[in-house]
């Protein structure tokens, strides 16, 4: 039942989600200059090099988690001694996964046929260790409300983390650089992580009442490991058919675009299951899920419509002439993220309802057979493989929200008419942008006068929507939810 302190409870996740918010801004712009600068120092073949690697083990950053952390999240009065046997658990998951690791290293050289994989590989699964720690600490802040402290600790091991990696990269360490800033980031986080929670496990290890939290992680794990091999065996197809440069260019584009998506959603997950887990599911919640889902639908858009008017000559003025090519990639892969922004509220109302088994069969259903078609078209090139994945984040989004919402007793057409209504919306800015940018470029205009142009169209036509009702309706919702937030309240 709803708590009678509600009110109170909603004014926490109003402050949390803007905490999380201010300080994901933070971490994305020392990130993105981290990107530009790293970008001038190292090659594509340096990034693609550690890519490589990290498409293929980076699915053990979930393993060693094993979805635990969500379950100590979604419960606000768990038990110190089931939350020690979790912490156990994760943390013998966390050696488990990086052993493994370590033994496949010759694996993933061969694979590539790239003898200097192995060495790096090793290396990432000393950070893989490290970082299967962080996980069980960062839901303790969230099970305590502690949002500030969470959206502090990733934007502090990030800018330490890169400034290692400048150094390593200005004395010549090539792609070495990359895994110094993954080690250090792994080190800086979790000691963070540490002091923040206050916590540290008292209890002896025990098996007692963790089955019901050892099953919902489990599920979450399948719905993780299922959607990270979607993301991440993209570039491993790519790698596998077209090398280490042709993974950098990815990888690069991959990460321009997840700026604003992954390392937002994450961060708000970790606000929103904590909150929800204290209200009722009914109509106000269908509220409330239509009013996030409208609040970063309009936050976040803006950012893929810049990356798909900018293109070729965006990726060229941030990182240089050398990453150009990244840029159709980044479009394609833009495209994919809007329905990926429609599609983040679903999984907070599974999550919600407990129903993530369902919504793993959803996913699956849709991320399996695209996986496979990325080694079957990789040789045809990157383009084919971003292009795959875009389509793979629109049918997910059709998938989990006309088929999953409703056996959810959840109105889909709630969801549905909105996101279709805002992607109309983003046809004209989008399409007149695309026009100026080919025009220009025809005629010789250089890359800096061609995103200005493009970049001041786009805003031209988004003046023109304010012409149309349902447009200003929107926006005046979006802005009275800002004021919420500015103002405390929901």
């Amino acid at each position: 039942m709803t708590s009678p302190d509600s009110g109170s409870l909603q004014g926490t996740a109003v402050r949390g989600g803007a905490a999380v918010m201010l300080g994901q801004v933070a971490r994305t712009v020392i990130q993105l200059i981290g990107l530009i600068l790293l970008a001038r120092l190292l090659s594509p073949a340096d990034f693609g090099l550690v890519a490589m690697v990290t498409s293929i083990i980076g699915v053990t950053s979930v393993l060693s988690d094993f979805g635990l952390s969500l379950a100590i999240m979604r419960d606000a009065n768990l038990e110190r001694a089931i939350r020690d046997s979790l912490f156990y658990i994760s943390v013998v998951m966390a050696v488990v996964t990086a052993g493994l690791v370590w033994l496949a290293a010759p694996l993933i050289a061969d694979f590539y046929s790239e003898p200097r994989l192995e060495e790096v590989t090793r290396w990432l699964a000393a950070s893989i260790c490290i970082a299967g720690l962080a996980p069980q600490f960062r839901a303790e802040l969230a099970r305590t409300l502690k949002f500030g402290a969470l959206a502090s600790v990733d934007t502090i091991a990030q800018g330490v983390a890169l400034v290692a990696a400048c150094i390593a990269a200005i004395r010549g360490a090539g792609y070495w650089a990359v895994v110094i800033q993954q080690g250090t980031a792994a080190v800086a986080l979790v000691m963070l992580l540490v002091v923040l929670s206050r916590y540290m496990p008292r209890s002896r290890p025990s098996l007692r009442g963790v089955k019901e939290h050892v099953t919902l992680g489990a599920t979450s794990l399948g719905i993780d490991v299922t959607n990270y091999a979607a993301v991440y065996a993209a570039p491993t197809a790519v790698g596998h058919a077209l090398g280490a440069a042709a993974v950098g260019l990815y990888s690069r584009a991959f990460q321009l675009v997840a700026f604003p998506l992954v390392q937002l959603a994450g961060p708000l997950t970790r606000v929103m299951v904590p909150i929800l887990s204290r209200v009722d599911s009914g109509p106000p919640l269908v509220a409330a899920a239509k009013r996030v889902q409208l609040a970063m639908a309009y936050a976040l858009l803006p950012f893929l419509v810049f990356i798909i008017v900018g293109g070729a000559d965006l990726i060229e003025i941030m990182f240089g002439p050398v990453w150009r090519p990244s840029g159709q990639l980044a479009q394609i892969l833009a495209v994919g993220g809007i329905f990926q922004i429609f599609g983040y509220v679903n999984y907070w109302l599974f999550t919600h309802k407990g129903r993530l088994g369902f919504l793993w069969a959803l996913d699956a259903s849709v991320w399996v057979p695209i996986t496979a078609m990325y080694f079957i078209f990789n040789t045809r090139g990157a383009e084919w493989v971003a292009s795959l994945y875009a389509l793979s984040l629109v049918l997910n989004w059709l998938v989990s929200t006309t088929i999953g919402l409703p056996r959810l007793g959840l109105p889909a057409r709630e969801f549905l008419l909105p996101s279709l209504k805002r992607l109309v919306f983003l046809i004209p800015v989008v399409a007149i942008g695309l026009v100026v940018s080919e025009v220009l470029t025809r005629v010789g205009w250089h890359a800096i006068w061609v995103l200005t142009a493009t970049t001041i169209s786009s805003l031209a036509a988004v003046a023109g929507l304010l012409l149309v009702p349902n447009f200003r309706s929107e926006m005046r919702e979006f802005f009275a939810v800002l004021g919420n937030v500015r103002k405390r309240k929901v």
